[in-house]
């Protein structure tokens, strides 16, 4: 160790210099420093908005419910109104509101009514018309009227 005030040689450890009679300073140890464990943090993920696709559910119902009476386009409305509330809940955590759970709600009313009708159609259609109907014609086409 050197002294810092006059240049000499001095043994290590010396509190001042023997030669010049200068306190010194204690060379000072590097100190590490404490490891600290690095924090991982979770990567955060931003979902992408869910599409707002209710409206579209709701005309889906409305349209399958006025057009219940129509044999298939009816059933095509409710199917479509019914997949489409299927898409709004697996974007919505599987819940269904607001406009989409009206709209599915006329959807499932419209596929009832539908299927319903279409049923009542295939009876007349399938079974030559309705006994009610086949009887008031054969009974005003089997009178004859003499005056």
């Amino acid at each position: 160790m050197f002294c810092t005030n006059c240049g000499n040689n001095i043994p290590d450890g010396s509190v001042t210099c023997p030669v010049c009679g200068a306190a010194m300073q204690q060379p000072q140890q590097p100190q590490q420093p404490a490891y600290q464990q690095p924090v991982y943090q979770q990567p955060v993920y931003q979902q992408p908005a869910a599409p707002d696709n209710s409206g579209s559910v709701l005309a889906f119902g409305i349209l399958s419910l006025a057009l219940c009476e129509v044999p298939i386009l009816g059933l095509i409305f409710a199917i479509l109104g019914l997949t489409k509330s299927g898409a709004f809940a697996a974007a919505h955590g599987g819940t269904v509101f607001g406009k989409a759970k009206v709209g599915r709600i006329l959807s499932i009313v419209g596929l009832i009514v539908n299927i319903i009708m279409n049923v009542l159609y295939l009876i007349i259609v399938l079974g030559g018309g309705c006994a009610a109907c086949v009887d008031a014609m054969s009974s005003s086409s089997s009178y004859y009227y003499y005056y």
